[in-house]
């Protein structure tokens, strides 16, 4: 119920409680367990072996009382963050003890007393102590004796973190977040594991107190990768960004039946990566030189790898920040490697699908805009034609009716004034000659037309002499 969709990571453990976190030390075992193939077991096992008050009976650690006790007010902490994220498989912290090494750890499951790991020693803490140098090496040579020598094989119930490279790293790093991995568990041999932590330096005093550790399982990991995939003719490979470029997980990788960890140069996985090429890839921005956050990105975003069957891209993890940091370095790289003629050939035809549907669509809009502009010229050409004509047929129609109504007393019907142009027309030859027929028309038309002369008779003078020569006849 409380790890969630995580039990099948926890199916091979019979026990398993997320009512408090487990502290472990070494040498803890059960007393009443005899047979060597169960997991409790341990070789001539008693409750010395458990003792908190003198660390047991392995490796006894002046220590080991009081950090069990403060480490059990952690449980409840441990157990918020486990429930909220839910890619983790376990975290806790693993203390220093004065060298013996112990840990306090989330959820609570049985070790397997089978299994085994080899120690890289403690030598590492001979080093000077990164936080104040002068404090001189991080553990002194009473602590590194508690180690199991490096080359050692170790059971897991004598465990101790000190003696593993992720809480080495921790360690000489302080100022750094570590990923460590993939690698095989300690306590379950069967299973692959990623993990990333701090070290944790007493603040007042400098000495290391613990590593902190959270695991991811590679399963997990392999979830998130395959709902971030592109499509299905790319492939995705997350791989370490150190010398090698070891592979964290790739489609063509199975970590279920793989003994040792691979490259991605390695063929088999077909990414179309090169060392030389995985080299490059790294070597487009030094980050270990003052580099500039823009540019490194615009470099990631737009190099393109190519070999002889594929087309490649790679980005760094954690992404690149907007802001210059220091302390950034990538710890893995991302590489989408997508395949020539079984990836190309697709996005190719799908281009030219949506450029030709764009050139349709560009034709037919291009020739619907076009009959939309020529009836909206013909349109004005016609209003502009109506517009200019409009005063010559109204001269035309005038000059016809008083022509039809010529000698009429009346000329009634007849329009003699034109309707005013609109404001805005412009004055040209057409409004001046239209002005003077409208003056010329005033003087003669309407109800003030001239009247008739009445006809009558006038008497004149006939001044014609030759009607006497006619009178005679």
């Amino acid at each position: 119920e409380h790890v969630q969709d995580r039990w099948p990571w926890y199916s091979v453990y019979p026990r398993l409680s997320t009512e408090s976190a487990m502290y472990s030390m070494q040498g803890a075992c059960d007393p009443r367990s005899t047979d060597p193939t169960a997991m409790q077991y341990y070789p001539n096992c008693t409750d010395d072996n458990n003792d908190l008050s003198t660390g047991g009976v392995i490796a006894p650690s002046p220590t080991n009382a009081q950090v069990a006790r403060k480490a059990a007010d952690l449980s409840p902490f441990l157990k918020a963050l486990f429930e909220y994220h839910q890619d983790i498989t376990e975290m806790g912290l693993y203390f220093g003890n004065s060298g013996a090494g112990s840990g306090i750890l989330f959820p609570h499951y049985e070790l397997f007393s089978t299994s085994s790991y080899t120690s890289i020693g403690c030598d590492w803490m001979r080093t000077l102590n990164p936080i104040d140098p002068q404090l001189g090496p991080i553990g002194t040579e009473e602590e590194i004796d508690r180690c199991h020598p490096a080359g050692t094989v170790v059971p897991t119930r004598e465990y101790n973190a000190l003696e593993r490279g992720w809480c080495r790293d921790q360690a000489l790093n302080p100022d750094r977040i570590q990923n460590a991995g993939p690698y095989k568990n300690a306590w379950n041999p069967e299973e692959w594991l990623m993990t990333a932590g701090r070290s944790v330096y007493d603040r007042v005093t400098g000495t290391f107190i613990s590593c902190i550790y959270v695991g991811f399982s590679l399963d997990g990991i392999n979830q998130i990768l395959a709902n971030a995939k592109v499509d299905d003719w790319s492939m995705l490979t997350l791989a370490r960004y150190d010398e090698d470029g070891t592979v964290v997980t790739s489609p063509n990788f199975d970590f279920d039946t793989a003994d040792t960890t691979t490259t991605i140069d390695d063929p088999a996985l077909e990414t179309g990566v090169d060392s030389q090429m995985f080299d490059d890839m790294k070597s487009l921005v030094d980050f270990s030189q003052p580099w500039d956050p823009k540019e490194a990105r615009r470099l990631y975003e737009k190099t393109l790898f190519e070999s002889e069957e594929k087309i490649i891209s790679a980005y760094p993890i954690p992404s690149i920040p907007e802001e210059y940091d220091p302390n950034y370095y990538p710890e893995f790289i991302a590489v989408l490697s997508l395949a020539k003629d079984q990836g190309l050939a697709p996005q190719v035809d799908e281009v030219n699908e949506e450029v030709d549907e764009s050139v349709r669509n560009l034709v037919i809009f291009t020739l619907v805009l076009g009959l939309v502009g020529l009836a909206i010229v013909f349109v004005l050409i016609f209003g502009v034609a109506s517009w200019l004509t409009d005063p010559l047929k109204w001269m035309n129609d005038v000059g016809d009716q008083v022509v039809g109504k010529f000698g009429e007393e009346l000329d009634s019907g007849i329009d003699y004034e034109r309707k005013t142009a609109l404001p805005c027309s412009p004055k040209t030859e057409l409004s001046s000659l239209v002005a003077e027929f409208t003056k010329m028309i005033s003087r003669f038309s309407g109800d003030g037309t001239a009247e008739r002369v009445q006809v009558k008779e006038v008497e004149c003078r006939n001044m014609f002499n030759l009607s006497k020569e006619f009178a005679m006849l």
